[in-house]
């Protein structure tokens, strides 16, 4: 049986311990605010583009981006982007997609990349909705703003079953 000292031997020594572990916390979050914003890997971003979707016109779409930087120079990420003529055509494409940045150029979490995409689209043609399997290749470059929590990237994509795009993204670092 335990004694009544005991426990209140047990009760102090864990006391102590949160403690301990609350001021390491404090201390590690203030110096994690003093360090420049390089380190950060995860990356969420808006993007405009203009691209041939719909045939042989090009049409206008925006897209949602959120990737992670899983090693140095690799990164995987998923990506919706709606693409509409504001009439009879809608392209819905949800798609995951590996990121490879063959060219840091010192820029950490930025610099020249070659991305492959995967998914579908869903194709809305009249009222008629059509799924098909989505690939393609992206060639962009992102460049992360040295000391601050933003990014922008412009690139261009082709693959299938949409021919070509051009568009530019812009985010936030965390």
């Amino acid at each position: 049986m335990v004694s009544m000292s005991m426990k209140k031997r047990r009760c102090r020594i864990r006391l102590r311990l949160v403690l301990w572990m609350f001021c390491c916390a404090a201390l590690g979050e203030s110096s994690a605010q003093t360090e420049p914003a390089l380190q950060k890997q995860a990356h969420l971003g808006l993007g405009v583009e203009g691209n041939i979707n719909a045939g042989n016109k090009m049409i206008f779409g925006h897209s949602l981006c959120y990737d992670k930087q899983v090693l140095t120079h690799f990164g995987l990420g998923f990506m919706f982007t709606i693409s509409s003529d504001f009439g009879t055509f809608t392209s819905m494409e949800p798609e995951v997609f590996g990121r490879w940045y063959f060219l840091d150029m010192g820029i950490p979490g930025g610099g020249l990349f070659l991305q492959e995409d995967m998914g579908i689209r869903l194709r809305s043609d009249n009222f008629e909705m059509s799924p098909a399997f989505l690939g393609g290749l992206s060639l962009g470059f992102r460049y992360a703003f040295k000391y601050q929590d933003y990014y922008i990237e412009p690139y261009i994509r082709g693959g299938f079953p949409f021919l070509f795009g051009v568009g530019l993204r812009g985010g936030v670092r965390f």
